[in-house]
């Protein structure tokens, strides 16, 4: 079966909002709709529009709940992913899925960023605790001010870190926002840093929920074995083809994967370029079938 596509503007993150972009009123139009999230929501739009230097705060209408961003960016890109378009809003079985708990959840967020999808779900699925791992300094610095304007309902733990299978340390591409990477050693990583990386698969003992957006350093976490022992319940995985395994797509190669690990997988949408997301939860019965599928000759992933 073809990878699915969706016709939508969904795909083409960051087309108004990486960087200067010339005022039209179409792009006014999808700042005014942005803006309409926040308080200030003039303020925000003019930020926007001729795009300010430093980092500005605002609060979500509604809730309260406050996040600092840096316009002119991908920032307002992922303010527009999570909060307009809601990407990351459950499915129906990833939410029957997370129902099962008997306690508050706890969830880890790897390539948390500014915070903004961490913020998404203490509001949807109020957890007990969020676990969020930053490696890129610049971006750390936010996701830090994020989580202590809104600690008072949810316990925040910020690990400085990229998330891995092992300690130790790696080069990492930073300074690119939401896009900052591991370096794989060609000449297009340019300028790089040595940065931490940290084990993430003690940090899912006790977890419910995670989010995987980090720029093809999921391969590594996807592909260990002890993702099938996890009691993790489902997973919100966006998928690149930085770092991925040659000859596959890497959508298919995500799905293979995770079945393998017993987690059922819904792809929500896939852009030209291979880049997806999707969800994954853990459902006994469909993930055996598919596990079985996936066995079949000529289907090894890697």
């Amino acid at each position: 079966m073809p990878a699915p596509t969706y016709p939508d503007d969904r795909l083409e993150r960051s087309r108004f909002f990486d960087g200067p972009t010339p005022r039209t009123p179409e792009r006014e139009r999808e700042v005014a709709a942005l803006a309409s999230l926040v308080d200030r929501g003039d303020l925000f739009a003019e930020r926007e529009l001729a795009p300010v230097a430093g980092a500005s705060s605002y609060r979500l209408r509604g809730s309260g709940r406050e996040f600092v961003l840096r316009h002119g960016t991908q920032d307002v890109a992922i303010l527009d992913e999570v909060f307009r378009k809601r990407l990351y809003e459950p499915p129906p079985a990833v939410q029957d899925a997370l129902a099962e708990s008997a306690r508050p959840l706890t969830v880890v967020d790897a390539g948390a960023n500014i915070g903004l999808f961490s913020l998404f779900i203490a509001e949807r699925l109020a957890p007990q605790a969020v676990i969020a791992f930053e490696p890129d300094r610049s971006n750390f610095e936010l996701l830090e001010a994020c989580a202590t304007r809104n600690g008072n309902d949810v316990r925040w733990h910020l690990v400085p870190a990229c998330a891995g299978t092992h300690d130790g340390s790696i080069r990492f591409r930073a300074g690119l926002f939401a896009s900052s990477r591991m370096a794989d050693g060609t000449p297009t990583d340019g300028e790089t840093v040595v940065t931490p990386m940290v084990d993430f698969f003690p940090y899912l003992e006790d977890a419910d929920l995670v989010k995987i957006d980090i720029e093809g350093g999921e391969w590594a976490l996807l592909s260990d074995p002890r993702l099938a022992s996890v009691g993790v319940r489902a997973i919100a995985l966006e998928y690149h083809f930085h770092l991925s395994p040659p000859g596959a797509a890497p959508g298919r190669v995500a799905e293979r994967l995770l079945h393998r690990a017993g987690f059922a997988t819904e792809v929500l949408h896939e852009r030209p370029d291979g880049q997806g997301m999707l969800w994954a939860w853990k459902d006994t019965s469909v993930s055996r079938s598919r596990t079985k599928r996936d066995e079949r000759p000529g289907t090894n992933p890697a």
